[in-house]
C-alpha cells in the first residue's frame, strides 16, 4: 500500500445564507500517514487547528471537508455575535 504525504488541493462547496448561493473555495490540505493510528491525518493549513483523520486518503479528505465547513460555520456565527 502506497502511503503518500504532502499537500493536496481540496475544494469545498459552501452554502452562503446571505446571498443564497453556493461557492467553491480552495483550501490547501496537508495529508500525512500516521503509523500509530494506521490512517491519515489531514490538516487545513490556512485554518489554525482545523484537522481531521481517516483510515484512507479519501476518508481523511472527506472528513477534513466536513471539518472545514464546521470551522467556517462556527467562525461566521461567532463573528456575527461580535458585530
Amino acid at each position: 500500500m502506497l502511503k503518500r504525504e504532502g499537500f493536496f488541493d481540496c475544494s469545498i462547496y459552501l452554502w452562503y445564507y446571505f446571498d443564497m448561493k453556493t461557492k467553491t473555495l480552495p483550501f490547501k490540505i496537508f495529508l500525512e500517514y500516521d503509523p500509530e493510528y494506521k490512517g491519515y491525518v489531514a490538516d487545513c493549513v490556512s485554518l489554525p487547528g482545523c484537522m481531521s483523520q481517516g483510515k484512507t486518503e479519501n476518508e481523511a479528505l472527506e472528513n477534513i471537508a466536513e471539518a472545514i465547513r464546521g470551522y467556517l460555520k462556527s467562525l461566521r456565527t461567532h463573528l456575527l455575535q461580535l458585530l
